[in-house]
């Protein structure tokens, strides 16, 4: 094989590996993209941002964590993503609002 084509078999090669480790967690569904829909997260997060959300043990979560939820009464598949500001018993704090999670 020539220089060049040793090359190009590597960077074929890394390429390959690097995609498939970034997309595996997507069709494992231990990882789910979502698309920001409105500014309540400005500056941090765009209207039209990508972002990634895994699922985490609620145990694992502290303030100042962004998390995204689905509100209790909600339409279904519909997720909320706003920063924790208090972690109460029974009671989580998010960006103002008051949400009971199960």
């Amino acid at each position: 094989m020539k220089e060049k084509e040793i090359i190009n078999v590597a960077i074929i090669l890394f390429t390959s590996v690097f995609l498939v480790n970034a997309l595996i967690p997507f069709f494992e569904g231990s990882e789910k993209p979502l698309i920001v829909l409105s500014g309540s997260m400005t500056p941090i997060m765009l209207p039209g941002d990508l972002i990634v959300v895994k699922s985490v043990d609620q145990n694992e979560l502290k303030v100042g964590d962004v998390v995204a939820f689905q509100p209790p009464g909600s339409k279904p598949n519909t997720l909320v993503t706003h920063r924790i500001i208090s972690l109460e018993e029974g009671k989580e704090r998010f960006f103002g609002s008051v949400v009971n999670l199960l």
